[in-house]
């Protein structure tokens, strides 16, 4: 019986510290969560939770590790040990109590007492209720509610607009043009000056808003406003999903596999199929790990893309095999790098379409390179100005080498 005891006086310790921890990292991730990403949806972040964690940025992770894990573990320890030290100390020197219920007198004051371990119990679970209340407050800040509703909300709207390209003729030019896309991570046109339709009272993508203006842009009004992005587009993998295939990203996530399914979107074609059957051959790049949050295995199954990352980048010697800087390399190398495959792809016969991915300016503070400048008081306005030059230079680079591109 005394093992027994002693048994279940662990097991029992092991789930407080276990209920306590999960509750206090709750809170705090919640907290960082808010303090970090305040602006982005809920689904984002839980399709970055169960994607692979290889390709993340070190130092989200590390900051994530040292400001919610590492708390987390050390109050929870601290709660079961003045748990324990209350439990062994209550019957011997403090907190005793003497209360009437009718006629009938109670004292709680000793070892002899039945009601010695009450106190710490009806503490610990007003704690507990409070930590939970607590852990509630801040799912409902984070989004949590309007998650779980869009999750169990049937829509027909795929049954009523969905258009299958294998429906519908899709007819190409004789002589085909190669195609060129550069996603901008996080770049929006909030980022320009109010004046210009944005949402800042200073420009900081002057550039890129010229660019705009001078060939075609999609906006809600007039000036450069902007469009309107629904659940399951407003994120990198979303995007480039969306984007190439027509419809939001709403995969279902199992364990850390998401992004790492054997057949991924079986049945969905994009626009990779849909160029790869006309003679194209199609090309990623980015200057981070390909295989973060599963674009590797979506470009290759959908399109069969080559792909161009951080590790190759190191193979074809544009970078050393020691170097990493924010989440690989960053976009000057990268440009660099996309400008010398695109020489190279250039020469073959076949019409290309190369898609690439930008990483400076992901969120929170971006990255600042040998190319930017301190024109601006915040670390994050010079990045975005950075990335705006840097873009547009590259455009006029690679068009003056002879290639020719339709800005979109």
């Amino acid at each position: 019986m005394k093992k027994r005891k002693i048994a279940w006086m662990i097991v029992s310790k092991l789930l407080l510290f276990l209920i306590i921890f999960i509750l206090i990292i709750l809170l705090k991730s919640a907290n960082w969560f808010l303090g970090n990403f305040h602006e982005v949806d809920f689904s984002i972040a839980l399709y970055q939770i169960f994607s692979p964690l290889k390709g993340t940025e070190s130092g989200v992770m590390n900051d994530y590790i040292n400001q919610c894990l590492y708390p987390s573990i050390f109050w929870a320890v601290v709660v079961v040990a003045v748990y324990i030290f209350y439990d062994m100390m209550s019957g011997t020197t403090f907190l005793d109590i003497d209360f009437r219920i009718g006629r009938k007198s109670i004292s709680v004051n000793g070892r002899k007492s039945k009601y010695r371990n009450i106190r710490g119990l009806v503490i610990l679970w007003i704690g507990i209720v409070i930590l939970c209340g607590c852990v509630w407050n801040r799912a409902v800040a984070v989004g949590i509610p309007e998650y779980l509703e869009s999750v169990t909300d049937v829509s027909t709207i795929f049954e009523s607009q969905y258009v299958n390209p294998d429906d519908i003729v899709i007819a190409f030019p004789e002589k085909k043009r190669n195609l060129i896309v550069i996603y901008m991570e996080s770049m929006e046109t909030t980022y320009a000056s109010v004046t210009e339709g944005g949402g800042k009272p200073v420009n900081y993508i002057p550039e890129l808003t010229d660019l705009a203006k001078e060939n075609v842009f999609f906006s809600d009004d007039e000036d450069l406003g902007g469009a309107r992005t629904v659940v399951g587009t407003s994120w990198t993998m979303g995007g480039l999903f969306s984007s190439a295939t027509g419809v939001p990203y709403k995969l279902p996530v199992n364990g850390n596999d998401a992004g790492e399914y054997e057949s991924f979107a079986p049945g969905l074609k994009g626009i990779g199929e849909v160029l790869l059957e006309n003679g194209y051959q199609n090309y990623f790049m980015c200057g981070s790990e390909a295989v973060f949050g599963g674009r590797k295995a979506f470009y290759e199954q959908h399109g069969d893309y080559h792909i161009f990352d951080y590790n190759s980048a190191k193979k074809d010697g544009i970078i050393p095999e020691d170097y990493e800087v924010f989440w690989g390399m960053e976009d000057e190398k990268l440009y660099e790098y996309a400008k010398q495959k695109l020489t190279e792809i250039a020469r073959h016969e076949e019409p290309f379409n190369f898609m690439m991915l930008t990483v400076d300016t992901h969120p929170s503070d971006g990255y600042i390179c040998g190319l930017c400048g301190d024109t601006y008081p915040k670390q994050y306005e010079n990045v975005l100005a950075c990335a705006s030059r840097q873009r547009i230079s590259f455009i006029g680079q690679v068009g003056r080498n002879g290639m020719k591109i339709r800005r979109l």
